[in-house]
């Protein structure tokens, strides 16, 4: 082994010789060894393991092969007789050895096994439009899905929003969870989640879960209204828990009214008769609807005229007043008959005043009547309606009707005309007509 110094001598037939040197250099045959780990060959991803060689005859190429290629290829740098680097996947490390020109030989090959670090994942609710957080009602229950995750092993945590202590809950170490928190502020999820040998934990993105309690329907007030057309109403709703929506029942069944989510509704100058209705939610709960209520609007009150007017003498009963029948309102009529000597100051008239008709007292001078009629919400000086006016013209009685004088006249004579005694007649309206009788 080793340089050796060869010399070789040529001598030809006439004596003549001529010597040479030359130096064989001799390699020993390759000798790979052997390559142990002096850590732990199962570790975390990105964790070191180191090696020695020991019994090798050569010049030393350490190599690695990633379980993801199955080739082997040099650690760059490598060539000492120890190794200690980190590895990012299952692997196999050698050692190739080579003496000079001797064949290449590969140490035996040593696994390293690498538990990968954790990934922590996502959260998800079965909420499509967010997935992130989810609304339930009380009593229910929904369930949690870890996706997107690596790792073996599994903690569910949770915490109250804004709470930075989260607690590990019993028993959840699978890739799904059943909740169902109680109500009040939400519960936030989440999961710490471990792989092998890492010792570092990741932890996955958050979901929200939060809890209604059932909605509360309360009740609106008044319960049933009656009203005449024109009029205004306000409807309140009380002892309501949850989000409101105030509905109106249409052809087309109960429908909402667009901006309508407060306690109180205003309705003005209201024409026709609706029900109306809130609709209480709270998230996913059952929604819960108060009872409904009636808003009568009656027609406003037409039709009431009074006939006739009438001249009177005195100390003579008028003839009745008629009325007509009114329409709208609910149908059923209150009447009051006024009346007035100056079309000013009017003041009821003598009972009985409260019928369709009137029969007017015996005047004492002219006067004026007019009915008031009020019907269900119709009533008062602005929803009753007030008919036109008829008069009855008053008269004194004609007096003064005095003639003279008796006379006595001969058969076949022709008598002096009969005379007014004391001048014209009085009473009546100042216009007189004449007729003469006799007997």
């Amino acid at each position: 082994l080793g340089p050796a110094i060869q010399e070789f001598t040529v001598t030809d037939n006439a004596g003549n010789s001529k010597s040479c040197q030359f130096t064989v250099f001799i390699d020993a045959p390759t000798e790979p060894g052997t390559i142990a780990a002096t850590t732990n060959t199962h570790i975390c991803q990105e964790s070191d393991v180191s090696f020695q060689i020991s019994g090798q005859l050569g010049d030393i190429q350490w190599q690695v092969q990633p379980q993801s290629t199955g080739i082997y290829n040099d650690i760059p740098g490598e060539i000492g007789s120890s190794l200690t680097t980190s590895f990012p996947e299952n692997s196999l490390i050698r050692a190739r050895i080579a003496n000079g020109v001797c064949n290449t030989e590969f140490t035996n090959e040593i696994a390293v096994t690498v538990d990968s670090l954790p990934i922590g994942g996502d959260v998800f609710t079965d909420n499509l439009g967010n997935p992130t957080a989810i609304t339930i009602c009380i009593g229910d229950n929904t369930t949690l899905r870890l996706e997107n995750f690596l790792g073996d092993s599994l903690q569910w945590q949770q915490t109250l929003q804004n709470n930075i202590n989260w607690i590990d809950i019993e028993n959840s170490n699978n890739d799904s969870l059943p909740v169902s928190p109680p109500t009040g502020s939400p519960t936030l999820y989440r999961v710490e989640t471990f792989n092998g040998l890492c010792i570092m934990e990741a932890i996955s993105g958050e979901a929200t879960v939060t809890v209604n309690d059932n909605p509360i329907s309360g009740s609106i007030i008044p319960s049933d209204t009656n009203l005449c057309s024109g009029m205004d109403v306000e409807l309140k709703l009380i002892g309501a828990n949850g989000a409101r929506q105030w509905q109106i029942y249409g052809s087309g069944g109960w429908e909402d009214l667009s901006g309508e989510f407060g306690d109180i509704l205003q309705l003005f100058d209201l024409t026709d008769s609706a029900q109306y209705r809130v609709n209480v939610s709270t998230g996913s709960c059952p929604i819960a609807n108060t009872d409904s209520v009636n808003v009568n609007v009656h027609p406003s009150i037409a039709l009431n005229t009074i006939t006739a007017n009438q001249n009177v003498c005195e100390e003579v009963l008028p003839d009745t007043l008629h009325g007509s029948p009114p329409s709208g309102g609910d149908g059923s009529y209150s009447y009051q008959w006024q009346l007035s000597s100056d079309l000013n100051n009017w003041i009821p008239a003598d009972a009985p005043n409260a019928n369709q008709n009137y029969q007017p007292q015996i005047p004492a001078d002219t006067i004026y009547y007019r009915r008031f009629v009020e019907s269900g919400a119709c009533i008062g000086p602005v929803y009753g309606l007030l008919s036109d006016t008829v008069v009855l013209n008053w008269f004194p009685k004609v007096g003064n009707n005095i003639i003279s004088a008796d006379q006595e006249i001969c058969e076949n004579s022709s008598p002096p005309d009969l005379l007014i005694s004391s001048g014209l007649p009085t009473g009546g309206d100042g216009s007189f007509t004449y007729l003469w009788q006799q007997s």
